[in-house]
């Protein structure tokens, strides 16, 4: 049985488009020359390898173009197939390491524009697991760049959370609509969950949008 915790409280409305994707580099598909299917050695070289995306704690996400040949090779060595291009991310959202209590991967944006206050938004992405479980995912907007030296969770307290049962090699879209009440600027995703089991996640990530939308209608 899938679960989902979105919070604030989501309402029933029926929304038409108004507006751009408000987030760069949606699909990573903007990545240096040196970008592969290997995993990022250090923060910096993650933020070295995608634009506009960036790690907001002292880890190493990452950020993967998937070969050509990914189907032929051994499962155990095959990345999933991108939701849009050639290119997606990657995050370890738990895992046990001994530095830290849970050591955690987050990736932020800067927003193409502030969010307007009291309009209503739109976001949407695609999540896969890198093994059948289930996985948590928050979603934490901010006025200000988060910029730490560390390597656990972030302690702030995500607007939107989804809990979800994935099998490996399924691709979930995840949509949250919100209206905000600051001017956010930027858009982190990771593991805010604290009562988190410390067992090794590692979720894959593609296709962001964050539009603003016209409300038409309630129900």
């Amino acid at each position: 049985m899938k679960r989902y915790f979105l919070l604030p409280i989501l309402l029933t409305i029926t929304f038409s488009a108004d507006g751009q994707n408000l987030i760069p580099n949606p699909s990573f598909e903007a990545v240096s020359a040196v970008t592969d299917d290997k995993i990022c050695a250090s923060r910096a070289d993650f933020d070295g390898r995608v634009q506009d995306w960036f790690s907001p704690t002292d880890v190493s996400p990452d950020v993967y173009r998937i070969r050509k040949d990914n189907s032929l090779l051994p499962e155990t060595f095959r990345l999933p197939q991108p939701v849009d291009g050639q290119c997606l991310a990657g995050i370890m959202t738990n895992y046990p390491y001994n530095i830290c209590q849970t050591y955690r991967e987050y990736i932020s944006i800067p927003l193409k524009e502030p969010l307007a206050i009291d309009e209503y938004y739109v976001l949407e992405f695609w999540v896969t697991p890198g093994e059948s479980d289930t996985y948590q995912l928050g979603v934490y907007f901010s006025e200000e760049k988060i910029d730490l030296e560390q390597c656990g969770m972030l302690e702030f307290s995500a607007q939107f959370m989804a809990k979800d049962t994935l099998q490996k090699g399924e691709w979930k879209k995840l949509h949250f609509a919100w209206k905000p009440l600051k001017p956010y600027t930027y858009l982190t995703v990771g593991n805010f969950e604290r009562t988190a089991e410390a067992k090794r996640q590692y979720l894959f990530l593609d296709q962001f949008s964050l539009i603003k939308r016209t409300r038409s209608r309630e129900e």
